[in-house]
């Protein structure tokens, strides 16, 4: 198990769609990581769809925008946790930062 904290941050799922009004989940996560975030509930779309997770870390006014993918259904909490794809540099340090701020490391 890698880099992970508790974190209660209101997201927002949103369907890879190319029509204009794209399907959106508001979830509260339940933990984040460099790589993944979990939710306290279902996310709201199947295993494997593409998604764009919307959050903003405490305490920052910025937002980000990440592409993720719903966890197959293999994974453990498969149907809770969005794997973020193809993160930023820029973006994926900030996130450890936040991380280990939140941790004390």
């Amino acid at each position: 198990m890698g880099l992970r904290a508790p974190a209660r941050i209101t997201i927002e799922v949103r369907e890879v769609a190319s029509r204009p009004d794209p399907v959106r989940r508001f979830r509260l996560s339940r933990s984040l990581g460099p790589d993944d975030v979990e939710v306290e509930r279902d996310v709201g779309f199947p295993p494997g769809q593409p998604v764009r997770v919307r959050l903003r870390l405490p305490a920052t006014a910025e937002r980000l925008d990440l592409d993720g993918v719903v966890a197959p259904e293999d994974e453990p909490a498969a149907a809770r946790i969005v794997c973020f794809i193809d993160l930023d540099p820029e973006v994926r340090r900030r996130l450890v930062a936040y991380l280990e701020e939140r941790l004390g490391l």
